[in-house]
């Protein structure tokens, strides 16, 4: 695993059952997460709008098994905003209660760029390490893990 702040979220996504979402706004540093979780044997994938469509679809399959190999999702807000087909995959994890948990990463970079009317924000735990994006989702009343929520389960 890479940094402290990942780690907040990545041993969680790793030791619990589901996946978890991570969404980071530049694919250089999802590509080093995943060559980081990959290195530690653990099951991490990404998506992002300038991969090619084949390979997307693969990873989409995976992600309708009942025993999906993933633990962490990676992608870009720009996906998430564009996507009804991640979308669709996204709502049909939530349905299987395999949605563990969204993470924000980089969530002063990434945040102004999601769509708050997802309904995934207000069913699924959400988490970041940015102060500004938990404060604002108290405002909207959508409930979100503290970093020290998220200690507490490790």
């Amino acid at each position: 695993m890479h940094a402290k702040g990942n780690l907040t979220y990545q041993l969680p996504a790793y030791i619990c059952p589901g996946i978890t979402l991570v969404i980071s706004p530049l694919v250089s540093l999802i590509q080093d997460q995943i060559m980081h979780l990959s290195q530690a044997n653990i099951p991490a994938a990404y998506l992002s709008a300038n991969m090619e469509w084949t390979e997307q679809q693969e990873i989409l399959r995976e992600l309708c098994l009942d025993n999906c190999r993933y633990k962490l999702l990676y992608v870009t807000p720009e996906k998430v905003a564009k996507s009804d087909v991640l979308l669709r995959h996204l709502e049909n994890l939530y349905s299987r209660q395999l949605l563990a948990r969204i993470v924000i990463d980089e969530a002063h970079c990434s945040f102004i760029h999601i769509e708050l009317d997802i309904p995934l924000l207000h069913g699924t735990p959400l988490c970041s390490l940015d102060k500004y994006v938990m404060y604002y989702f108290s405002l909207l009343n959508i409930s979100f893990c503290s970093v020290d929520h998220i200690k507490g389960l490790v």
